[in-house]
């Protein structure tokens, strides 16, 4: 009895998965499509955003510093 309740269980999983593999992933319309590719740009942009902001910050100090010392440079080879 144990067995052939295991074995109707094991049949009915059996049809119920190869029934749930017929069913496609959802299509996308053009519109869906273009919608979510602007949603996963406009993130890509505001996290390379942050990296550049911080790049920024810190190459900033550096090249400021370089161009203030040439610019002394000049004025003291002028004298």
């Amino acid at each position: 009895m144990k067995k052939s309740i295991l074995s109707l269980l094991a049949v009915a999983m059996l049809i119920l998965s190869l029934g749930s593999c017929k069913q496609g992933p959802a299509v996308l319309t053009e519109a869906e499509f273009a919608q979510r590719v602007d949603q996963l740009t406009a993130l890509e942009i505001d996290s390379l955003n942050v990296v550049l902001d911080e790049e920024c910050e810190r190459r900033l100090p550096v090249m400021a510093a370089a161009v203030r010392d040439s610019i002394l440079a000049a004025q003291e080879g002028e004298k």
